[in-house]
């Protein structure tokens, strides 16, 4: 498979607004693929079609789909870093990188975001199936960079 056969990032799927059931933050849609990858077996719904992921920090729900069970952070098989604000705080489940990692590299000759890109389109950058979203994290990282930097030259 080429690089150009594989590129996760490329395709954004069409979002349609639904209130999460626990904190009312409108959720975004997620691929049946990414339940499937990261919700242990035991826990999975019936069905992983119509679900919704909720990125909002301290909301126990994860995945909901309106008139079913949501899914919590409990039944995934990696810790969902959005929910987060204490470390380790997940951002690049594809290339492991924590917020702290890419905080560090911030400041570096090389920048998390030019790695992760460099890396885009190759067989490890699949963020369809490692990444809670489903999503691409690279505007992600490339706005903690951003943030990061203003906040050093405030110092």
């Amino acid at each position: 498979m080429s690089a150009s056969d594989h590129d996760c990032c490329a395709t954004e799927r069409p979002t349609a607004p639904q209130p999460c059931p626990d904190c009312g933050h409108t959720g975004r849609t997620v691929a049946a693929e990414t339940l499937s990858a990261l919700v242990h077996p035991e826990h999975q719904p019936p069905t992983l079609e119509g679900y919704f992921f909720c990125r909002t920090v301290g909301c126990a729900v994860v995945y909901f789909m309106p008139g079913q069970a949501s899914i919590g952070e409990d039944a995934l098989t990696v810790r969902v870093g959005c929910k987060h604000q204490t470390p380790p705080i997940p951002v690049c489940y594809c290339f492991d990188m924590t917020r702290t990692t890419i905080e560090e590299q911030s400041a570096g000759v090389t920048r998390a975001s030019e790695r992760i890109a460099g890396w885009m389109g190759t067989s490890a950058c699949d963020c369809l199936h490692k990444n809670p979203s489903g999503r691409c994290c690279l505007g992600e990282v490339r706005a903690l960079e951003k943030a990061w930097l203003d906040g050093q030259a405030g110092t």
